[in-house]
């Protein structure tokens, strides 16, 4: 009966442990690239923050997080560096689109 409640109290709960900890990576892994990202925002002359492009990464990570998830579900293997491309292509793609609103504003 321990046994029995041991083994299911780890069913519920080692899934809630993971996702913690692979949550926390995916916050590390952002903290890393928000500052390649600050350095694409120089370049596009985009007036934003450390912390305004941690708050678009984090939405942004929405797309490599959904594309990986959908391409392992299919059980496609994931390119090396899938992820890292999907999200920098997104936020040139904000950035980009932020510059032209800022370059609008300014005239």
């Amino acid at each position: 009966a321990i046994l029995v409640s041991m083994v299911l109290l780890l069913l519920f709960i080692v899934p809630f442990i993971f996702s913690f900890i692979v949550f926390i990576c995916k916050l590390f892994y952002l903290l890393i690239a928000t500052v390649v990202v600050k350095g694409i925002a120089m370049i596009f002359k985009v007036p934003y923050t450390y912390q305004q492009l941690y708050q678009l990464g984090m939405h942004a990570l929405t797309i490599p997080i959904m594309l990986t998830f959908l391409m392992q579900l299919f059980v496609i293997v994931p390119p090396f560096m899938l992820y890292t491309a999907a999200f920098m292509l997104w936020m040139v793609i904000v950035l980009d689109n932020l510059s032209k609103k800022e370059a609008k504003h300014k005239k």
